[in-house]
């Protein structure tokens, strides 16, 4: 099927973590997305090469100095060519190399100008540094998850740099095109980690003023402190994953490990919750991971078994829906959502950095002479 996003062109300003993965996510839903990084290459943190860096896929590479004047006038062509703008630095970078959204929307009226920031473009914090585990610290996220009595745990960069942050921007941006349709005027997306980390945890807040959820990690439905919603091992020192919260899914749960509703505590009850676990780990220690989901098929008791990164690959629902595909000898998730029951085609590899500056520069109206004096005189670097 045709991409939903094709025809809307995309300049994403290199960055980590949340700006590429907004920038991949568009890619992969058939937006033309040129990447404007630097005469270095931005470094992700990570030592890693770039064909494994997958939040480069499907997109195209400029390489510039967009500290210098003519930097700048290129970048400020594609930015007049493009429809979205992914900046992904502190409050005010932009501004102090001249492209802002002041100095964009004088040349480009109707550009979705996209800002992607740990703590907003406002605030006492705004202008610090951060990452990921300092923005869920902030927005209430990180302090609810770990074991009873552990310390709060880091779950990946998922809720801050991808949930909270790219996913955000993502949703702004499309919003924000919706939105130029009717006013056919551009729009400052101002994309916040906290801000989006915290939108996630609302449910939390309300069970919170509702007086429902404990404080302490460990010991509420959602954190692993149900003995119905948790992970246990298995006898080949494996995990099960057990999300059986309804009535309906607790019976069925019981049946398979041979137990009667009425001869075991009462799991509204939080003071038996220890035994349940106990109770619950014994039994399933017995099966190996195969044998506990070979009898748990066809019965409804919400069980799945926690799978390694390459076992993911090959789990047989996984591999009939494509949810992971392959693209130059490298395994990696496909792109999601489907439309029309049909998955998006495949992206091109992840791009290496300034690999399309000619093909760019020779689109903006640049000669071959105007390229190779921009090469020599460091503005590009091929």
């Amino acid at each position: 099927m045709e991409k939903p996003l094709k025809g809307y062109n995309i300049v994403e300003f290199a960055g980590i973590g949340p700006g590429p993965h907004a920038g991949m996510f568009l890619a992969d839903l058939g937006a033309q997305v040129i990447e404007i990084n630097r005469i270095i290459p931005t470094d992700n943190g990570i030592p890693l090469d770039y064909k494994f860096d997958l939040l480069r896929r499907g997109k195209k590479s400029i390489c510039l100095d967009i500290k210098s004047q003519i930097g700048q006038e290129i970048a400020k062509k594609i930015i007049n060519t493009s429809d979205v703008l992914i900046d992904p630095f502190r409050p005010g970078v932009m501004e102090k190399l001249n492209l802002g959204p002041k100095d964009c929307f004088e040349t480009n009226e109707k550009l979705i100008y996209g800002r992607m920031t740990g703590f907003g473009q406002d605030g006492p914090m705004a202008k610090e540094a951060g990452h990921d585990l300092n923005y869920i610290s902030l927005s209430g996220v990180l302090s609810g998850i770990g074991e009873k009595n552990s310390n709060p745990i880091p779950p990946l960069n998922l809720i801050g740099d991808f949930g909270g942050g790219g996913n955000y921007l993502v949703i702004g941006i499309i919003s924000a095109l919706l939105s130029r349709e009717k006013t056919k005027k551009g729009i400052v997306i101002d994309a916040s980690m906290v801000d989006g980390s915290a939108h996630l945890m609302t449910l939390f807040y309300g069970l919170n003023a509702a007086g429902i959820l404990d404080k302490k990690r460990g010991y509420n439905i959602l954190d692993g402190g149900a003995p119905y919603y948790k992970t246990y091992k298995t006898a080949d020192d494996k995990w099960i994953a057990v999300a059986a919260i309804e009535e309906k899914f607790y019976f069925n749960f019981l049946k398979l490990l041979n137990l009667d509703l009425n001869e075991i505590p009462d799991r509204s009850d939080k003071n038996n919750w220890e035994e349940l676990n106990k109770l619950f780990s014994k039994r399933i220690s017995k099966y190996s991971l195969n044998q506990i989901m070979k009898e748990s098929k066809g019965i409804d008791a919400c069980l799945s078994p926690v799978l390694e990164l390459e076992e993911t690959i090959k789990n047989n629902h996984n591999a009939k829906r494509n949810t992971f595909i392959n693209i130059d000898g490298i395994n990696q998730p496909a792109p999601a959502p489907r439309f029309n029951n049909k998955q998006l085609p495949k992206p091109t590899p992840p791009v290496k950095p300034g690999n399309d500056t000619k093909e760019i520069l020779i689109s903006l109206g640049y000669t071959g002479n105007d390229i190779i004096n921009f090469k020599n005189q460091g503005f590009i670097n091929n």
